[in-house]
């Protein structure tokens, strides 16, 4: 405990330089604070963009599936459980496959076979 005091007490600037380093250390925060909070708000900004453009996404595949299901009933009448969870767990790319498929199916399982 006795060394921490002299290295303490060795260290120690005078009070001009102890007021001028305390300036330029406040400085330097400020400056770096600046750009860290810019950092942060460029961060924010592009994880609500992010976020935006996923729930389109999911809303766009929720609206197709919506649709689809829709026609599929009017057309083959109630969907068995299996078929209802495909709809459910379906890409866009698989739903306008299906979309088009029902135009010819002759039944609901060749809507949803793969070729």
């Amino acid at each position: 405990m006795e060394l921490l005091r002299v290295i303490d007490w060795l260290m120690q600037l005078p009070d001009e330089l102890e007021r001028q380093l305390t300036y330029e250390i406040k400085q330097l925060e400020a400056e770096t604070m600046t750009y860290v909070m810019s950092i942060e708000r460029l961060a924010l900004e592009q994880g609500k963009l992010e976020g935006k453009a996923e729930g389109k996404v999911e809303g766009k595949i929720e609206g197709e599936a919506g649709l689809l299901q829709r026609q599929l009933i009017k057309r083959f009448g109630p969907l068995p459980g299996a078929i209802q969870r495909r709809l459910d767990q379906a890409t866009s790319e698989q739903l306008e496959i299906w979309a088009e498929r029902i135009l010819d199916a002759p039944n609901l399982p060749a809507v949803f076979d793969d070729h």
